[in-house]
């Protein structure tokens, strides 16, 4: 009884943080830091559910106490208080110089190029996932590629630029003389990933994929026109819809396919969505090992010949190591709780907000664009953080590395007088 009183007030914590957020935003401001918020308390609601529905059957939560989800509040409200600054700042347009232009209409250029192979394989396979639910269980499973040879590689080149097409997206969509092939062209990317995740039977890219265009969006919905909002507030149905049927679509076949011990399909989902903070407070909170920051680290830790960690269950691998289950979620805080332990954790959240911190400063009204890219990028493990770290993985860390490059690169080539879109 006193772990839900427990698990109750860790959400009347985030409720409380989530009502102070809208009472602070202003008409003209962004509103992220709000649905990052929401999320949480729509985490909080599904672990309660799954406490009540598995905890002493299946699942043994006896150890929940009220000082890891204190923990867990204090972390997060660390990690999104950039975020939260960002909300409130006033600014209007992006400053950016002409070479920063050219270079992201190359990669809308580029990266529309190599989407055109992978987007026709990826569109002719629909017929077959969505007439054959248990297509998307194998393919979970098996991995079976039904890509051509250069539809693979092209595929690969899209994911490690799935990072950056979404802003450069909004970044075209934002500008006065729009190229609406160019904006086309992006739009094809985004589908893209979000296609080849569906294909593929994975809930989790899916899901982050939509994720994070949705969280662009809001980082970037104030400089769009109105009109153009509308249309996009409309397609943004149709894909929400699509997510929804889509993601239906795997976990039902998953689910048939598995020998799930966790009850009917809904529990299962709350699963999903719940089980981050529980497993944290239960399991992760008395771990004192140390992964030594290969879930936070492991390409460059690998680039160095620090670490052999190159796979998912590589990652599984070491986190069972430290004595708790490893293919669970602990939320992106328990994970980076994995690599530096209590104290660490906080350090490492702390440095990661005051340098963002610095990156949301203006020039002359206006926010440089490369910083966009930094806000977006960290915005994205809170707003699927309830889950697990969003780049802890070997293939996803790469791809953030090699984008943290790409934004030194863009941030290199800004001029001291630059260009301003109103």
């Amino acid at each position: 009884m006193e772990s839900v009183t427990y698990i109750l007030l860790y959400f009347l914590l985030l409720l409380s943080c989530f009502i102070f957020s809208i009472l602070n935003i202003h008409k003209y401001k962004t509103k992220t830091s709000i649905y990052i918020f929401l999320i949480w308390i729509l985490s909080a609601i599904s672990a309660y559910f799954f406490y009540e529905a598995t905890n002493g059957v299946v699942r043994d939560y006896s150890k929940i106490t009220l000082i890891p989800f204190i923990y867990l509040f204090v972390a997060l409200n660390i990690s999104i208080y950039p975020i939260y600054k960002y909300d409130h700042i006033q600014y209007f347009g992006y400053s950016y110089s002409s070479k920063q232009h050219k270079i992201l209409v190359t990669v809308a250029l580029f990266s529309f190029f190599c989407s055109i192979l992978p987007l026709i394989e990826n569109i002719l396979r629909l017929p077959v996932s969505f007439g054959n639910s248990d297509v998307l269980s194998d393919m979970y499973e098996d991995r079976e590629n039904y890509l051509s040879f250069f539809g693979r590689k092209f595929q690969l080149l899209c994911d490690y630029l799935s990072l950056v097409s979404p802003i450069v997206l909004f970044y075209l969509l934002s500008l006065k003389k729009k190229s609406w092939k160019l904006i086309g062209g992006c739009l094809c990317v985004v589908l893209n990933e979000c296609l080849f995740s569906f294909n593929t039977g994975g809930r989790s890219g899916l899901v982050q994929n939509l994720f994070y265009l949705f969280i662009v969006y809001t980082i970037m919905e104030k400089n769009i026109d109105q009109k153009i909002k509308k249309r996009i507030n409309y397609i943004g149905l149709f894909l929400i819809s699509f997510l929804i049927i889509a993601v239906l679509l795997v976990t039902i076949s998953r689910y048939n396919s598995s020998e799930s011990d966790t009850g009917n399909i809904f529990t299962w989902l709350a699963l999903y969505a719940g089980e981050g903070p529980l497993n944290f407070n239960n399991d992760m909170w008395y771990v004192t090992k140390s992964t030594n920051g290969d879930n936070t680290f492991v390409a460059l830790r690998w680039l160095l010949g620090l670490t052999d960690v190159d796979s998912v269950q590589d990652n599984w691998l070491i986190n069972q190591n430290l004595g708790v289950r490893g293919n669970v979620f602990y939320t992106y805080i328990g994970f980076i709780f994995a690599d530096y332990n209590i104290v660490g954790t906080i350090l490492f959240l702390s440095l990661i907000s005051i340098l963002l911190l610095m990156k949301i400063k203006t020039y002359r009204n206006k926010l440089p664009i490369h910083n966009i890219f930094y806000i977006a990028l960290w915005s994205r493990v809170l707003f699927s953080g309830t889950t697990f770290y969003s780049y802890m993985n070997f293939r996803s860390n790469f791809v953030l590395l090699y984008t943290l490059l790409f934004c030194i690169y863009l941030e290199f080539n800004y001029a001291n007088k630059p260009l301003q879109n109103s």
